[in-house]
């Protein structure tokens, strides 16, 4: 029975969502595919969604799919669970902030997607939609599946963006969930499974809280599976146990827990480099890309000559998260578990905590509002293991350099978005140039 739910706005494409959450039985659990006893339904885009609350209702500037979510929380919990399941794969967002109502919480507007160029391209979306039937169970998921023992029709999609995602309920046990994720062959994650499975499965197994993968039925982190679609490699996930938190409701004691979990990480992963790539060795590429933006190129020059003359000696550099935001934590009280690892890499420890706090800043900058979130990260953080140097200038040094190779990733989404894209893609690409533009903000602040 479904006493109640909760919609608000997600974060990145890529993030595990966390949208959409139901009470059942007096437990407030995910929202998916096969867990509710509603009817529900797939809506493709704005229009029919805010035709699904009132037909009435036209899709305006500044309109977006949170109002349309807002008005559908004063109609009926059928309206709001059809709503809720399309949430996790939206791709775009209103353009201009939400107003509520006088009294009332305002909705947080998602944050524009940072790494796009991970994401499978839609056509590879769509293409696994055509093997998914209307109780959200798949051939394709099976065939992945049976790696794990898990029976056919289990599986349930959940979501697709950088991979695949299927969520298996009541597995191991009523209450508890574990997911499925796989990613076609010609996707650079591909490769990356088996490298990213083994760092999380060794993290783990020193005592890192974290949410590990989980062995196949033959005792392999991942496996490399022939579907209807395509061979495939995949992995099984435990659940990260607990809730997920908001900037808005962070208190300074999860801040602190926050960045120990980080720097325990740090600490834990020091022999665990093997496979790992050094994104910011690349960032000298966005004044190639961008060429005729003189003022980019420039601060690009600079930031790439700055972080050269840095140390990387193993106080200030190792293995690294790359994508430690609230997103990819639970918590349960003041403890975190940490998850998604897809990002993990060679880089300075403070390029991983200047990313991680992105939503305690100001494009870079420390935010005067979040100040004392900030310090009890870092202070959180100096715990655990020492932070040399790291202060106002050193993290808006690292927010630029990781804003550099931002654009470097957007550049070639842009470019195929630009030829023969669909009129439905034009917010899509509104979004993502938004997204470009206070990434650039960002290197020329970095650079002073």
């Amino acid at each position: 029975m479904v006493i109640g739910i909760t919609v608000t706005y997600g974060s990145r494409p890529g993030a595990r969502p966390r949208s959409t959450r139901a009470r059942r039985d007096g437990h407030r659990r995910p929202v998916h595919p096969g867990g509710l006893d509603h009817p529900r339904v797939v809506l493709p885009n704005l229009r029919e969604a805010a035709a699904a609350v009132d037909e009435h209702l036209t899709a305006e500037r500044g309109f977006g799919i949170g109002d349309i979510i807002h008005l559908a929380l004063r109609h009926t919990d059928h309206i709001v669970t059809s709503l809720a399941l399309a949430w996790p794969t939206w791709w775009a967002r209103s353009s201009a902030p939400y107003q509520p109502s006088p009294g009332e919480k305002p909705l947080r507007p998602p944050r524009p997607p940072w790494r796009v160029c991970r994401m499978m391209q839609l056509t590879e979306i769509s293409g696994l939609a055509g093997y998914v039937n209307e109780d959200w169970q798949s051939p394709v998921a099976d065939a992945v599946a049976a790696r794990w023992g898990i029976a056919p029709g289990v599986a349930r999609w959940w979501r697709s963006s950088a991979s695949h995602v299927f969520v298996v309920p009541g597995v191991p046990e009523p209450e508890a969930e574990r997911y499925l994720r796989f990613v076609p062959e010609r996707y650079a994650a591909y490769g990356r499974f088996e490298t990213v499975a083994a760092l999380m499965d060794r993290l783990h197994a020193g005592g890192l809280a974290l949410a590990p993968p989980v062995r196949s039925s033959a005792g392999r982190l991942t496996e490399t599976v022939v579907t209807p679609l395509g061979t495939v490699r995949a992995m099984c996930l435990a659940e990260a146990p607990g809730e997920e938190v908001e900037p808005a409701e962070l208190t300074e004691a999860q801040a602190r827990a926050w960045g120990a979990l980080l720097a325990r990480t740090h600490e834990s992963a020091r022999d665990l480099s093997d496979g790992l790539g050094r994104p910011l060795d690349g960032i000298a590429e966005a004044a190639r890309l961008y060429a005729d933006d003189a003022g980019l190129t420039a601060a690009v020059g600079k930031i790439a000559a700055r972080l050269a003359g840095l140390p990387r000696d193993p106080a200030s550099y190792g293995v690294v998260h790359g994508d430690f935001e609230l997103d990819n934590l639970a918590w349960e009280g003041n403890t975190p578990t940490a998850f998604d690892f897809d990002e993990a890499a060679l880089s300075w420890y403070a390029a991983d905590i200047a990313h991680a706090v992105r939503d305690l800043t100001d494009e870079g900058r420390p935010d005067p509002a979040r100040a004392g979130l900030l310090g009890a990260f870092l202070a959180g953080y100096r715990e655990v293991r020492t932070l040399p140097g790291v202060d106002a200038d050193t993290l808006l040094l690292f927010a630029g350099a990781n804003a550099a190779r931002s654009l470097v990733e957007l550049h070639p989404v842009l470019a195929r978005l630009d030829e023969g894209r669909p009129d439905d893609l034009d917010t899509l690409r509104a979004d993502l140039v938004e997204h470009r533009d206070e990434q650039r903000r960002i290197v020329l602040a970095a650079a002073g």
